[in-house]
């Protein structure tokens, strides 16, 4: 039979590792692997980045989709962000925005 897509939604690395660990088997052949990725590129915990995704979207005025690229990448200035905000059919960011962002980095910077 085959399959058909329900619904779709951005989550992050630290979301999706969560949602593996609910789902279990863990003896698949590809999961090993994925877990070891997820692993390597989720550089907080899932909660937290929940509340910086949803804390980019309200005071960085980004999309959610945005918002989770940000959150998975976490450039570290202003530059960074403009560079990885422009194109691809993405509205303009301008400087008030990028640093705004910047600043939302800062308070999450994994210590």
């Amino acid at each position: 039979m085959p399959r058909r897509k329900i619904s779709e939604e951005y989550i992050t690395p630290a979301e999706a590792r969560e949602v593996l660990k609910s789902i279990g088997e863990a003896d698949m052949p590809f999961r090993k692997s994925l877990d070891e990725y997820l692993n390597d590129i989720a550089r907080l915990d899932a909660e937290t980045v929940k509340k910086l995704v949803k804390e980019l979207m309200q005071n960085a005025n980004v999309t959610k989709k945005d918002a989770i690229m940000l959150a998975t990448l976490q450039p570290t200035n202003a530059t960074e962000i403009k560079a990885l905000m422009s194109g691809g059919g993405r509205p303009f960011i301008t400087n008030e925005q990028a640093d705004a962002v910047a600043k939302i980095f800062s308070n999450y910077k994994k210590k």
